[in-house]
């Protein structure tokens, strides 16, 4: 609870699920057993499991027009911040 995305404290629970992060999280046991250990799943390759959620998430985003009532993108959507650089 010390750090600045988890202030001001006035329930730490609350705070945890709503502000926390992995880097708020050393070391969890549960049951005697470590899950958590430097802020890290032991056994879990971080790198690739981001890969594939990119990889699944773009698939969804490419199914989204015809999922939607108006057959809009997710760019259409959620408009993105900025819009590629293109060559002239």
């Amino acid at each position: 609870m010390n750090s600045i995305n988890m202030s001001p404290v006035r329930d730490s629970i609350r705070n945890l699920v709503m502000s926390g992060n992995n880097s708020d999280v050393n070391t969890i046991m549960i049951d005697g057993k470590i899950v958590v250990e430097d802020g890290k799943v032991p056994g879990i390759d971080e790198q690739k499991l981001a890969d594939n959620l990119q990889r699944e998430q773009e698939r969804v985003w490419e199914m989204l027009p015809s999922n939607d009532v108006f057959g809009r993108t997710i760019d259409e959507i959620i408009l993105p911040s900025f819009k590629e650089w293109e060559e002239p």
